[in-house]
């Protein structure tokens, strides 16, 4: 069960609009669920809980996987075995990035914005003995799930983002990870909330904010991801490893140091795709809009973990979605 709060002062217009969007990330969650190839949770449906001013969507335990052992979010995985000092086989490090993939893409391609990828919001889940058996003793020992959809909408301009939660600070980081995953930009739109939140002056502005957030936004987060993964390490660690000072200059380090890095450990295609995500992404494609927009999404990011992951040269996106 996932839970998304709203405010007890919201009008009746503002209550309504939230209430629309469970309703319709719901069916979508649960329309996506059953396309092969996308690490999304099968959803139940949603309850409203007036006491608590929340809604509660519902997802069901994925079928294959362990019942006995509880899912663990990759945060806490990654600073478990950073603790241990121990990292993640290759080839499952390429299959996590790979399912994280393809289930971003989907979600862009049906124009649902995430707004809150972090490690955290991925739930690892252990498969069991006999799933293992029936794919041969190949399958990986677990498998990867987004979730965390307590801020999702949807990527259209009659849409109002929802205020972010209250941080002590959008620019700098200490045990709060959260700004690491935020592509710089974002550090004006949870600045101009807060304004917005504390401010006598805008009554009428409510919960609800004008459209700003980004698709790229979302990307850039799941550059920070692969980065992780590909490193085998928090973000958190390599933030302080960077000495940096601020989120902006941390995503500049980022790309100058870190992908470079990253190369070494992962392969030429796969640190180009993470400096895809963490820079190249936020080309603004105007009026061409979601379409070209996912067709540079495609060729840059889905082909290029294809063709990794699978081993081969290259790889059409029709191909790559007809896969298990």
């Amino acid at each position: 069960m996932e839970w998304r709060y709203y405010s007890t002062k919201d009008s009746a217009q503002e209550r309504s609009c939230i209430d629309a969007r469970v309703h319709s990330l719901s069916v979508q969650l649960y329309q996506l669920s059953d396309v092969s190839g996308t690490g999304l949770l099968s959803c139940l449906g949603y309850v409203h809980d007036a006491v608590g001013s929340r809604y509660g969507t519902l997802f069901a335990y994925p079928q294959g996987c362990d019942g006995s052992s509880p899912p663990t979010s990759l945060r806490d995985r990654l600073r478990g075995d950073h603790e241990k000092r121990v990292r993640c086989e290759l080839k499952e490090r390429f299959n996590l990035a790979h399912s994280l993939i393809l289930t971003i893409y989907r979600l862009l391609s049906v124009n649902w914005l995430h707004k809150n990828l972090s490690s955290q919001s991925l739930l690892l889940f252990s498969r069991d003995s006999s799933s293992k058996a029936r794919a041969g003793g190949d399958s990986a020992a677990c498998q990867l799930f987004v979730g965390g959809f307590t801020r999702s909408r949807r990527d259209a301009q009659l849409e109002l983002s929802e205020k972010p939660p209250t941080e002590r600070s959008s620019t700098t980081c200490s045990n709060n990870d959260g700004p690491l995953y935020r592509h710089p930009d974002q550090a004006a739109l949870f600045e101009a909330a807060a304004n917005v939140h504390g401010s006598s002056a805008t009554p009428s502005s409510g919960n609800l904010l004008t459209a700003s957030y980004r698709r790229e936004f979302d990307v850039y987060s799941l550059g920070i991801l692969l980065l992780e993964i590909g490193f085998w390490c928090p973000i958190q660690c390599i933030y302080r490893d960077s000495k940096s000072e601020t989120t902006a200059a941390f995503a500049s380090k980022l790309r100058t140091r870190y992908v470079p890095e990253l190369e070494g450990r992962m392969g030429r295609k796969y640190a180009n795709i993470v400096a895809y995500c963490l820079g190249e992404s936020s080309v603004d494609y105007g009026s061409t809009g979601t379409k070209h927009f996912l067709e540079a999404f495609e060729e840059k990011v889905v082909a290029k973990i294809a063709a990794s992951y699978l081993g081969a040269e290259s790889c059409s996106v029709r191909e790559i979605l007809r896969r298990p």
